[in-house]
């Protein structure tokens, strides 16, 4: 039997946040922006400030995910909603007369 899709979320088979702008050329261009930046400053800083950088830095990673997880959570729950607004007023599609 085929698994199906909550089958492959749950076992971890598909993951969102490594797919989705992953063939977004302007997002990949500045994420190779950011990464040559990083590459100089690493170059020129002192190390006691590299360290607080690198701190920052994960905390920034930690606070992009949780933000990308919860625009996740709440896309899918309002794509949900919707759906069900859209399943729960079918009748509204035809004319009541049309029915007799």
């Amino acid at each position: 039997m085929a698994k199906t899709i909550l089958h492959h979320l749950y076992d971890g088979e598909i993951n969102p946040s490594e797919i989705i702008g992953m063939s977004n050329d302007e997002l990949l261009k500045i994420y190779a922006k950011i990464g040559d930046g990083k590459s100089t400053l690493y170059e020129k800083l002192p190390q006691c400030t590299l360290e607080e950088l690198e701190r920052i830095d994960e905390l920034a990673d930690k606070a992009q995910s949780i933000h990308g997880r919860d625009c996740f959570l709440y896309g899918f729950k309002l794509g949900a909603i919707i759906t069900m607004e859209v399943l729960s007023s079918k009748d509204d599609l035809v004319h009541k007369n049309d029915l007799k």
